[in-house]
C-alpha cells in the first residue's frame, strides 16, 4: 500500500508476524492491530506452539516470518528458552518480547540474545506498532 502524508509519499512496509501470547484475549487484541496494520500474523498460544511455527524453515532458508513478538512466561516454554534453543542471528526472525515480569534480569538476558526490545506490560499498543514499524524498516535492507 502507498500513503500520502503532507505531500510524501510512503510505502506501509508488511511482515510475516509470528505472535505468541498465551491470555486468548490479548492476543487476538495484538493479532487484529498489525493485521489492521497490513501484516501477515501466526498466532500461537504457547512456547511448544510457537517452537513449531519457528521450526517450519531451516537455517539456510528465509525465514518463515521477519518477526516475532513474543510474551516471555507462557506455558510449555518461555520466550527466553526458546531464544537460547535457537541458532545464533543466522537466518533468526528479529524478537520484540513482552512481558508483566519485568525485572532487570529478563530484560539483561534479553538482550544478551539479541532481542530488538523487551516492553513491559502494560504497554500502549502504539508503543508496540512504533517497534514494529522500526522493525519493518531495518528488515527491508537485509
Amino acid at each position: 500500500m502507498i500513503y500520502a502524508l503532507e505531500g510524501v509519499i510512503t510505502k506501509r512496509i508488511t511482515m510475516n508476524i509470528i505472535l505468541a501470547e498465551d491470555d486468548y484475549e490479548f492476543r487476538s487484541l495484538l493479532a487484529a492491530v498489525l493485521r489492521g496494520d497490513g501484516h501477515s500474523v501466526t498466532e500461537c498460544p504457547d512456547g511448544s506452539s510457537l517452537l513449531d511455527c519457528l521450526a517450519t524453515s531451516s537455517p539456510a532458508e528465509k525465514p518463515s516470518c521477519e518477526l516475532v513478538i513474543s510474551d516471555v512466561r507462557m506455558p510449555d516454554l518461555t520466550a527466553l528458552e526458546i531464544l537460547e534453543r535457537l541458532h545464533p542471528r543466522q537466518g533468526r526472525p528479529v524478537w520484540i518480547l513482552m512481558t508483566a515480569f519485568g525485572e532487570r534480569q529478563v530484560h539483561a538476558e534479553a538482550k544478551k540474545l539479541g532481542v530488538a526490545a523487551t516492553l513491559d506490560k502494560p504497554f500502549e499498543i502504539d508503543d508496540l506498532r512504533d517497534k514494529v514499524r522500526e522493525v519493518a524498516a531495518l528488515t527491508q535492507d537485509r
